[in-house]
């Protein structure tokens, strides 16, 4: 089981908030799935860019943690997901390069060894402080066993 939205952009800049979320029990390791849904968001955009000609890009942010998540609202309702993690997350994007995906390190441990991670050191990052983060790149290889 799992759900992604894209939640409003900001009034302030033309941005959205990406929040996906995979339940533990269906998937061994989310973190590599959410980064493998970054990568195909990220494919997927660069092509619509190269058929319309229009010079589209995005950034995306992952972090990994708890959040809360449940339904607001008395009159109309919105499922909504929040916490330090999310807020992280959403750090991440904003502190991105457009057509890079901007990780935390937390994700960068989960994922090492099967993605190619670009060190960008420390960022300050408003709420927690400096933070070590990395971009996110192709996939790892998979080591073959001759035995």
């Amino acid at each position: 089981m799992g759900w992604w939205s894209a939640m409003p952009p900001r009034r302030s800049r033309p941005s959205a908030t990406l929040t996906w979320w995979r339940s533990a029990c269906s998937s061994p390791d989310q973190v590599e799935a959410a980064a493998e849904l970054a990568r195909a968001m990220l494919a997927t955009v660069a092509g619509i860019a190269d058929e319309t000609a229009v010079p589209i890009a995005v950034r995306i942010g992952i972090h990994t943690g708890p959040a809360i998540a449940g339904v607001i609202g008395r009159k109309k309702f919105s499922y909504d997901v929040w916490g330090t993690t999310v807020n992280i997350a959403s750090r991440m994007e904003s502190h991105g390069q457009a057509g890079k995906i901007h990780i935390s390190q937390a994700v960068a441990r989960r994922l090492a060894g099967r993605f190619a991670l670009e060190d960008r050191g420390e960022i300050d990052v408003k709420g927690s402080g400096h933070m070590h983060t990395f971009f996110l790149g192709p996939p790892v290889p998979a080591r073959t066993l001759v035995g």
